[in-house]
Parts: C-alpha cells; structure tokens; sequence
C-alpha cells in the first residue's frame, strides 16, 4: 500500500509535488514503523454543544475535534486515541475528568 510521507522538500530543499510525498510501504513493514494521521481525543467530537457559560467553557477545553469518527477517518485519521470509561455498566469516551455521553 501507499502511505502520504510529511517531507514536502527534497535535498535541495525545493518543494515537491504531491506524487513525489507519496511512499510506497512493504507488506512486511511493521504497522507501528507506518506513517499516518491520528486523531487526538477521538470521542471528543461526540460532546455536545451547550449554551450555559460555564459547561460551555469547560466543552470548548475539552473538545478536540468537532466531528464524528466516520468524519475523521473521512478525513484522513488512521489512528484514534480512544479514552475510554466504564460507567454503571456502560462504555462512553471520555476526555480528563469530562466524559462524554455518547455509547462506545
């Protein structure tokens, strides 16, 4: 498969096209030695917007992202840092001590 590498320079530190950035990976390549985009407090994105002053200070401290999972990948994210919490008998992301109320 074929990974996006981060250099945009070459050794001449000319910029490249995007065809240049494009990296070819081995089958054999541990995953862990794989570039790729990963996305901070993945199930920040489920927290709801509120509107009184200080939950919604505390949400915009806490929210990392403004979207999805579905949209994340969609835009690029391979890897999710999923902080996950058991909570009487439940799954839900959470984010510190803020959790989220959206089931895993």
């Amino acid at each position: 498969f074929w990974v996006l590498v981060d250099s945009i320079t070459d050794a001449h530190n000319t910029e490249v096209d995007d065809v240049a950035k494009i990296k070819k990976v081995d089958n054999d390549t541990p995953l862990t030695h794989v570039p790729m985009i990963m996305s901070h407090d993945a199930g920040s994105g489920y927290l709801p917007l509120m509107k009184e002053h200080l939950v919604k200070s505390i949400i915009k401290w806490t929210k990392t992202q403004n979207v999805d999972l579905s949209k994340q990948a969609e835009c690029g994210a391979r890897a999710f840092d999923a902080r996950l919490f058991y909570f009487k008998g439940v799954t839900i992301w959470k984010h510190g001590p803020i959790p989220v109320p959206y089931r895993f």
